[in-house]
């Protein structure tokens, strides 16, 4: 009898990964990174405000109906898109059974890490905010408010003077 012929063992190749289906909805982008102090100002209560209700066990549709919003907006504040107003700060605070100071805690070192924005100051535009400031200071009645927010423009001053300083 003749040998039979030898048959190379064959390698196994490890299982191949499948790539995860696609997620259904639409694509997301990542939001840019934070340029102006405005945007670092609404990230940071935004994120305290969402941190505060999650530990309550509070839903965005609840703190919607408290004052007056729906879900959706809720959600923008707390993701810094859209600017929250004292009065909303104010209420939300209220509801959620807090001095109004804890959501501006650590607003000074936001202050020193944004960058300016790059574009120029539309004079018209500067005033309005400039009202607006100062209406929202008109009617702001805690001294410990009113303490928050002189640092915190403090703080946005000398980080700006040394910026200029540096260029």
């Amino acid at each position: 009898m003749s040998a039979s012929p030898q048959i190379a063992p064959t390698r196994q190749m490890p299982p191949r990964k499948l790539p995860a289906p696609p997620k259904r909805g639409r694509k997301r982008l990542p939001r840019p990174p934070i340029t102006t102090l405005r945007e670092a100002i609404n990230t940071h209560v935004g994120g305290r405000l969402r941190a505060l209700r999650i530990a309550q066990g509070k839903t965005q549709a609840e703190l919607g109906q408290a004052l007056g919003l729906t879900n959706q907006q809720i959600q923008k504040y707390e993701k810094g898109i859209n600017n929250i107003t004292l009065e909303r700060l104010v209420l939300a605070a209220h509801y959620l059974g807090i001095e109004f100071d804890y959501l501006l805690e650590g607003l000074e070192t936001v202050a020193l890490t944004a960058r300016p924005a790059d574009a120029p100051v539309d004079p018209v535009k500067h005033r309005r905010l400039r009202l607006a400031v100062a209406e929202a200071l008109r009617r702001a009645d805690s001294a410990s408010l009113l303490s928050s927010i002189l640092q915190l423009l403090r703080a946005a001053e000398d980080h700006a003077a040394d910026r200029t300083r540096r260029d």
